[in-house]
């Protein structure tokens, strides 16, 4: 019922902090345009996913890359972002990699 109740929360196309939690691993489901358009938080939930389309990847690269997120914008990236992004960066295309090219310790 609870479920249910966060599919009848959602407004257009934008997951808020708390309907992504109770989406939880459903998460690993939702199109780029979800993905774009929910809370940054997004991404914290697309972290255990097993296998993620290229939408879903370009998505999420949209939003490490608008800056809104834990992670900050991408010129203050370090060794340390690249870890707690867990197993995301097995997915990032050029596009996030090329802001890795010196890591700062």
């Amino acid at each position: 019922m609870l479920l249910w109740s966060v599919f009848q929360g959602i407004s257009g196309v934008s997951i808020s902090r708390d309907q992504l939690d109770v989406l939880g691993s459903m998460s690993c489901f939702l199109s780029g345009e979800y993905i774009q358009s929910s809370d940054p938080y997004v991404l914290e939930k697309l972290k255990p996913c097993v296998d993620l389309s290229a939408e879903q990847i370009s998505a999420l690269e949209s939003v490490l890359l608008g800056g809104n997120t834990s992670y900050g914008p991408s010129d203050s990236w370090n060794r340390a972002t690249l870890e707690s992004l867990d197993l995301l960066p097995l997915y990032l295309t050029a596009n996030i990699w090329s802001k890795f090219t010196q890591l700062k310790q």
